[in-house]
């Protein structure tokens, strides 16, 4: 898939979560990165891209994975035509939005209650250990000073408990990550006749691509 081709099938996939979910372009932007590569189900999705909005403290997604341990905490940046310039401060303003997350009385006072939830269930997250994960995904080019200053704050904090991990996600890496899924699709659907993919996978899927993941043969509709 070439890079038009992944920015076209992308802005398809932004549109349809805008129009179900009555979403602004970066929030169904955040939903669909949600549910392709950080593999929640519709409804988490939805949460957890909640939180955007006016004085939203630079908390784009929002996400307590339980299963495995960690605090998610995004921002994303969606241009359509995929140009849009990386800023380093915009990075460095999402690692600083824990500072926002320890104070829910602050939050609150600001009038955003769903916040102020949200840093309730950091600080409870965090006591029990939890990881700390920061996500800048944007639709452009990868930039040396981003991915410079990410890479420092992880040397930084390599051996911290509760560990914090900041990663950046350029469109370069998106493509490849929507290919690399692709691939997986592939395989299992070669490998359906003779060994059935898991239900729950399949339909994953389904919902990623929003579309029929195979025809069924012949030898298919026997049963």
């Amino acid at each position: 898939m070439t890079q038009s081709e992944f920015l076209k099938y992308l802005k398809e996939r932004v549109s349809d979560y805008q129009l179900r979910f009555d979403l602004s372009t970066g929030q169904a932007f955040a939903m669909w990165y949600a549910i392709e590569s950080l593999e929640l189900e519709e409804d988490e999705a939805y949460e957890a891209v909640s939180y955007d909005g006016g004085n939203d403290k630079d908390v784009d997604l929002f996400f307590v994975d339980e299963k495995t341990e960690r605090v998610l905490i995004g921002q994303l940046k969606y241009r359509g035509n995929g140009t849009y310039k990386a800023k380093k401060g915009e990075l460095l303003s999402l690692i600083h939005t824990t500072d926002w997350l320890k104070d829910p009385v602050a939050l609150r006072r600001e009038g955003r209650s769903d916040l102020a939830e949200a840093a309730e269930e950091y600080a409870t997250a965090t006591a029990k250990g939890y990881s700390v994960e920061y996500l800048y995904i944007f639709t452009g080019p990868s930039r040396p000073d981003v991915d410079d200053a990410a890479r420092q704050f992880n040397v930084t904090e390599a051996g911290n408990v509760p560990s914090r991990s900041c990663r950046v996600v350029a469109l370069s890496f998106l493509v490849a990550e929507h290919e690399e899924l692709r691939a997986v699709v592939n395989r299992c659907v070669k490998r359906f006749r003779q060994r059935p993919c898991p239900l729950g996978f399949l339909l994953r899927l389904r919902i990623v691509f929003h579309q029929p993941l195979w025809q069924p043969t012949p030898a298919h509709r026997a049963f």
